[in-house]
């Protein structure tokens, strides 16, 4: 049996090995994966082609040389050569998105909800106008987009914004900035549903009484709208004319889109004219959420949304604009035959856009 001496001055040989393939071990490491925030930010903001030489410039800066004392000695990001703690790869990825981007700059750091008066006025100007034309895309392209397609569409909206605001250098997207134009997505679609509850009493003459024969003859009415023939679309009711011609139509457009000169449908005109399928449809999807919320017979105050992973207005929205769906549709469908019968009648009609009634 060797000695306790022996076994310790086998331990001392052993150790300056077993260091050396640590350090070799360590350098062999392969860098941690980029956050997702970080590649989405470089999604929003970037050219697929800028995104890449960006990645390759930080990779290449921070990789560690198998030759360099400083990487025998310490972590690649540890201390530079100030005595000042290296910034990450990450860090300097936001930093170095593009050279030809500027950073949005920022007056007050408020610890409440981002909003845009956070900035100065001139990325203030930038955000308003990056929202408002994200609202008439909604409005006009996709009310209900998934996460993807929402990315493209603030992307597009940014990018038009830093045109029309003749940006020299055009600000760069950050995800908060990102956060805050997707936030109008749903304020656009909450003005459409306000309009609809406005209108929806009145055009079709439900009562607002509490009365059993009030309540009775309100329940009777919302089934006739919504399962005999899709009634609702119809400007008149009892014989089937008029498809897509009722008047709440172009009330809750005008009211919406087209209220006042600084209306969207006023100052992207171009994205109006015409209005397009997917806005008609989205306001006949409200008009029909509106009309489902008089079933009981009482006037409601809102309209609740019983499936959390599918929105029912993304479902109806989608069957109004003649798209298909994966999801089975519940309730009526217009008829090839109704559609047949509003196209015959639409062309023997003489009567022009001109001659039709002048709705607020």
């Amino acid at each position: 049996m060797p000695s306790k001496q022996t076994l310790t001055s086998q331990a001392v040989r052993t150790k300056p090995a077993a260091q050396k393939a640590a350090l070799v071990q360590r350098q062999g490491k392969v860098p941690p994966p980029t956050p997702a925030w970080v590649q989405r930010l470089e999604l929003l903001a970037l050219k697929p082609a800028a995104t890449n030489t960006s990645q390759r410039r930080i990779s290449e800066q921070h990789s560690p040389s198998p030759t360099s004392p400083a990487s025998c000695s310490r972590p690649p990001t540890s201390i530079n050569g100030h005595g000042k703690r290296a910034r990450s790869p990450q860090a300097d990825t936001v930093a170095k998105i593009s050279a030809n981007f500027v950073k949005a700059q920022k007056v007050t750091e408020g610890g409440g909800r981002p909003k845009a008066s956070d900035y100065n006025e001139v990325a203030k100007e930038v955000i308003l106008t990056a929202a408002a034309i994200y609202c008439c895309l909604i409005s006009t392209s996709n009310a209900f987009p998934s996460p993807s397609e929402e990315a493209e569409m603030i992307k597009q909206a940014w990018d038009r914004a830093n045109e029309d605001t003749a940006q020299r250098i055009p600000i760069a997207l950050s995800p908060l900035i990102a956060k805050m134009i997707s936030a109008c997505g749903s304020q656009i679609r909450s003005k459409v549903k306000a309009c609809v509850v406005m209108y929806v009493e009145t055009l079709y003459g439900f009562g607002s009484g509490r009365g059993k024969s009030i309540i009775k003859q309100n329940c009777k009415l919302a089934e006739e709208l919504k399962h005999n023939s899709s009634g609702y679309l119809y400007k008149n009711f009892d014989n089937k004319s008029g498809l897509y011609q009722h008047p709440i139509i172009q009330k809750i457009t005008n009211k919406v889109w087209f209220n006042n000169p600084r209306d969207e449908g006023i100052v992207y005109v171009d994205l109006f004219d015409p209005i397009s399928v997917e806005a008609i449809a989205l306001v006949l999807t409200a008009v029909e959420c509106g009309i489902d919320s008089w079933a009981t017979g009482v006037k409601p105050s809102t309209v609740p949304n019983t499936n959390p992973s599918i929105p029912p207005t993304s479902r109806r929205s989608r069957t109004h604009a003649g798209v298909s769906s994966a999801v089975s549709q519940k309730g009526p469908v217009l008829s090839v035959s109704a559609f047949a019968a509003a196209l015959k009648e639409y062309e023997e009609d003489t009567d022009t856009e001109e001659d039709g009634e002048d709705l607020d």
